[in-house]
């Protein structure tokens, strides 16, 4: 917004209260694309580090939060508990990412072509936790019942996606930011 329309001066042409909705005049372009998923990456990391630390805070260890991952989608590894298991790292890490790519170039889509929403105000951020929220009642009750896997019933699964969304909306922005 540049401020010089009419619908964005407010009484005595002072600025209007921020519009959040439709405002923005973004088309979903690559860079668009590429910073969802450059924020979905980073995003992930603030997951799967929230996932370690409360895993290592009920003592059942590190390798917890992959053994799950992997396990949901090779039942083999599903039963591993605290063991590590390096092709149960490589397969956990490697569904882990690519879901939160796909995720972060969802959100962008959603976010910037579609909502059209602000960057002002930490909207950003509490849209993404929103949006984490959602994708953890998409994977608790829809994509993980199909999988026949209960790993992902805990409470800590709930907060580690909040913090995917938070991270996720308070990366975008940034991403967005052309390079110096």
């Amino acid at each position: 917004m540049n401020g010089n329309r009419p619908s964005e001066r407010g009484v005595m042409g002072q600025p209007a209260a921020p519009v959040l909705v439709g405002t923005e005049d973004i088309s979903l372009s690559g860079a668009e694309l590429l910073a969802g998923a450059k924020a979905g990456f980073g995003a992930g990391v603030a997951m799967g580090l929230v996932a370690i630390v409360v895993s290592l805070s009920y003592s059942l260890g590190p390798w917890v939060p992959f053994n799950d991952v992997s396990g949901a989608l090779v039942p083999q590894l599903r039963n591993l508990g605290a063991v590590f298991n390096a092709g149960s790292v490589f397969v956990g890490t490697l569904v882990h990412f690519s879901i939160s790519v796909l995720l972060g170039i969802l959100f962008a889509a959603i976010y910037s072509a579609w909502l059209k929403l602000t960057f002002k105000l930490g909207v950003p951020i509490v849209i993404g936790m929103a949006f984490g929220i959602m994708t953890w009642m998409a994977a608790r009750y829809f994509v993980l019942p199909l999988l026949r896997t209960g790993v992902y019933g805990q409470p800590a699964f709930l907060l580690a996606h909040a913090v995917f969304g938070a991270a996720l909306g308070g990366l975008y922005p940034l991403m967005r930011r052309p390079q110096a």
